[in-house]
């Protein structure tokens, strides 16, 4: 009996070891995306000749990845409990995710900026 509860308590800590190592990554994984995301948009904006078409397309962009990250990594909580592979199919997931809500958030505000200002 003492010998499962020691067993059962050296797995519980090679778990939490695991999360700190998933978490630590995605974490500065994340910073990282972030700021080269940033940048990118920053001399997008630069070297745009519309400027506030460009401002709409970026705003419309990063709306779209929060919402669509936010939502799948609400969606995918529950299953966060299974451990490391959850944790990282997580992470990857709403990468993916905001990756492609950017895109849709760009395309939709750049199309009603274009509508609303008459362009196209």
């Amino acid at each position: 009996m003492i010998e499962a509860a020691r067993r059962h308590e050296q797995a519980a800590g090679r778990r939490l070891a695991a999360e700190a190592r998933v978490r630590a990554a995605f974490r500065v994984g994340g910073k990282v995306l972030f700021v080269v995301a940033v940048g990118q948009d920053a001399l997008r904006l630069y070297e745009a000749e519309d400027k506030t078409r460009e401002s709409f397309r970026i705003v419309g962009g990063w709306s779209g990845a929060l919402a669509a990250a936010g939502a799948f990594s609400a969606a995918f909580a529950p299953a966060d409990g299974a451990g490391p592979v959850a944790w990282t199919a997580h992470g990857v997931g709403a990468l993916v995710a905001g990756a492609t809500g950017y895109y849709t958030g760009e395309r939709i505000f750049e199309y009603g900026y274009d509508v609303v200002a008459g362009s196209n």
